[in-house]
């Protein structure tokens, strides 16, 4: 009898090891799908890409363009995207790599020259904002979606497009590194000033702005096609006020027609780069019994917004942002709710977002 007890125990003892196995590879598959199908998810939403081709030499620049691109940050929400382009300026480290090649696709005529998509804006905010505002209302052709993460002193980016249309031609995903807060002189300004959302360049091994080639011929709708873009952060770059721009193109006649942008969300995965939260645990994981909570340790108070994603990247539950206070804050997730499966839990602060994975597991 005591025989058989101890070898009954060991094939329990066996069968949870495997069993915790199991879940452990489960929980792996899910943290590497869920972040990745939650970050590449295409919005049918047409935003435009401003950009403003300038030089820290030009006085012009520095004056009346100077105010104009401030007025375009402050007003174009989530119509589009500002960018500062350079290509002569000094110091040198100033310039885009792929300067030349991308300021000849484009009317330029002179510096500084607003270009809203493929057309010039002309030198007011009401003739910029017009144009940004017609493109938003308008049905995009297809959509760019990415997440990019900084790994030592390299910066990724894994992107997702997708047609919402049926459509014929030669297409092109382009990924630019863009820097906020650039600190250098400017004509027109005094001494040292921020230049915000300044391109530092492709992430072509051969600086190609036009990234890589979506597809050359006819694209069916509804198809996605995934690309990835990686490059060397330069010593002179701030990684922490780094992000990625996407823009899809279409080559007709030697030009690059603008389609679309979308901004890379950040693929976060480590507390630490997240200013003011030190600790956020997701437990239990998997939730077996409808429960499941997050726990954040904030170093001050901040406004935190919490979201669920399935493996398609459909949102299944949103809570509106709200107040938590410096210290241990339990957020509860309606796990009841979920049927089983693999989810992402993503923490949204106004310095980055969190994500976790969810396994439910009843």
């Amino acid at each position: 009898m005591v025989l058989i007890n101890i070898k009954e125990l060991l094939i329990s003892q066996y069968l949870k090891i495997v069993f915790m196995k199991r879940e452990l590879l489960a929980l792996t598959i899910a943290t590497g799908i869920a972040l990745s199908a939650s970050a590449q998810v295409p919005e049918k939403k047409s935003r435009s890409l401003v950009l403003k081709f300038t030089e820290t030499w030009c006085g012009p620049c520095g004056d009346w363009g100077w105010s104009l691109a401030e007025s375009i940050i402050g007003d174009i929400g989530d119509k589009g995207y500002y960018v500062g382009v350079m290509g002569s300026s000094s110091p040198a480290t100033m310039n885009a790599n792929c300067y030349g090649a991308f300021e000849s696709n484009y009317p330029v005529t002179g510096y500084p020259t607003f270009i809203v998509n493929d057309e010039d804006g002309g030198y007011y905010l009401s003739t910029v904002q017009s144009k940004y505002n017609t493109f938003a209302g308008t049905v995009p052709l297809a959509s760019p979606a990415g997440i990019a993460s900084i790994s030592g002193n390299t910066i990724s980016v894994s992107t997702k497009t997708k047609f919402w249309s049926a459509a014929s031609g030669e297409f092109y995903l382009a990924a630019f590194v863009v820097e906020d807060k650039v600190m250098a002189e400017q004509n027109g300004q005094s001494g040292v000033v921020e230049h915000h959302h300044l391109m530092r360049g492709s992430m072509m091994p051969d600086n190609s702005p036009w990234g890589q080639s979506l597809a050359n011929g006819t694209v069916a709708v509804n198809t996605e096609i995934s690309k990835s873009f990686s490059m060397t952060i330069p010593s002179h770059w701030n990684k922490s006020n780094l992000s990625v721009m996407l823009a899809v193109y279409k080559k007709e006649s030697g030009k690059y027609k603008f389609i679309n942008a979308m901004k890379a969300t950040s693929g976060t995965t480590s507390v630490a780069a997240i200013a003011g939260m030190s600790e956020v645990t997701l437990y239990p994981n998997p939730s077996r019994d409808g429960k499941a909570t997050l726990r954040v340790t904030l170093e001050a108070s901040a406004s935190l917004r919490v979201a669920v994603t399935d493996l398609t990247g459909r949102k299944v539950y949103a809570a509106d942002a709200r107040t938590y206070q410096q210290g241990v804050n339990e957020i509860a997730i309606p796990a009841a709710t979920l049927p089983n499966g693999m989810y992402t839990v993503s923490l949204y602060s106004d310095k980055g977002v969190k994500n976790q994975p969810l396994v439910i597991a009843r």
